[in-house]
């Protein structure tokens, strides 16, 4: 037994004076309590774990997010019996646990990011022999690196090319890509060297096939559910992808997610923050739409509500362009001059249905 070979290189002569004693003991407090271990000893013998996806020894330094429950993986050859997990001495996960292996979650929301904790994971198993790590856990507010990998990725499915996130600098929650998706498939990896290693958390859509237009997502430890978005035959191209770690949402845009329209020429006028927003339509979200009444007067639209000095917007392809009813160009570029807005006269007013074509470059006004 793995318990036996680790006692006796650490006792060798007491086994050889008393080999009898030593098995006897080793049975009845099941391999130690850890008490044998130097710091930089690896958690080497039955029952086995690994926590947050990364193997423990005591001394450890192991980071965490708090924006999912940490794992612990658990193996034995035999059958585990239970496990018991404290972090700064308080208890937070413990109970009885069968098979010969197990995962188990232990919920960090409670704990403040970016800080530091000192834990400690015992497991027994069903002879009794017993394994416990003390290690630092570093409680992560948010993932600190975001990479897509998938068929419809420019990396393929390499892990050592995955197409890295860039994390936005005012806000290390947000990760955006711009980039070319082709048919196929991807998921995100929260890893900062992305492996196939068990135990790390992937960001999965919730269905496999999920519209690219939903916002929603789900943290899955590798080894579950292993659902995918998917780029359908005919809609590769150049995509922005935009993860929001605070609201947990996702944001698959072609290459934008989100319209809004503003401007005198609207109910809202210039008011950026209360902008009127586009839908996206869910079998092509390279297409958006929007009905509103607009009156003698101008407007822009823009991927954002939250400042008039960045993101791309969609301007008017001169400055003061007349207002076209039916189909017509767009200037899509980031903030810049010439500001170039759609002027509606009072001739003009009336209802709109707005429809706007990423793929096409066009804007459609069809009065209603």
């Amino acid at each position: 037994m793995k318990n036996v070979n680790f006692v006796s290189k650490a006792t060798n002569k007491l086994i050889l004076l008393s080999g009898v004693l030593s098995l006897l003991m080793l049975t009845a407090c099941g391999g130690g309590s850890g008490g044998g271990y130097n710091a930089s000893d690896n958690v080497d013998r039955a029952p086995y774990f690994s926590v947050a996806g990364s193997a423990v020894k005591n001394g450890a330094s192991i980071d965490a997010s708090k924006t999912t429950k940490m794992p612990i993986e658990l193996f034995d050859d035999k059958a585990l019996k239970s496990y018991h997990v404290t972090i700064d001495g308080e208890t937070v996960a413990q109970g009885d646990i069968s098979g010969t292996t197990a995962v188990v979650e232990v919920d960090l929301a409670a704990y403040s990011g970016d800080q530091t904790y000192s834990a400690k994971v015992l497991a027994v198993d069903s002879s009794n022999h017993s394994t416990v790590a003390y290690f630092t856990l570093n409680v992560k507010e948010f993932y600190e690196q975001l990479s897509l990998i998938g068929s419809a990725t420019p990396a393929g499915w390499d892990t050592s090319a995955a197409v890295k996130m860039t994390v936005d600098p005012t806000n290390n929650a947000i990760f955006t890509w711009t980039g070319p998706l082709t048919p196929g498939e991807f998921k995100i990896s929260t890893q900062e060297t992305v492996s196939w290693d068990s135990g790390y958390d992937w960001i999965h859509p919730l269905t496999n096939g999920q519209s690219l237009a939903s916002s929603d997502y789900q943290v899955v430890v590798s080894g579950g559910a292993d659902n995918k978005w998917v780029i359908p035959e005919g809609q590769g191209g150049t995509y922005t992808i935009t993860v929001n770690q605070v609201d947990k949402q996702i944001w698959i845009g072609k290459p934008l997610a989100r319209l809004y329209v503003v401007g005198s020429a609207t109910p809202i006028g210039w008011n950026l923050g209360n902008a009127m927003q586009f839908e996206r339509n869910s079998d092509n979200i390279a297409k958006f739409t929007l009905t509103l009444a607009l009156g003698a007067g101008e407007f822009k639209i823009s991927e954002q509500r939250d400042s008039w000095e960045v993101g791309n917007w969609i301007y008017a392809p001169t400055e003061s362009a007349p207002f076209v009813i039916g189909s017509s160009n767009y200037d899509l570029r980031l903030k810049s001059d010439p500001d170039a807005k759609w002027v509606v006269s009072g001739a003009q007013a009336g209802t709109y249905k707005l429809t706007i074509d990423l793929d096409a470059g066009t804007i459609l006004a069809e009065l209603q």
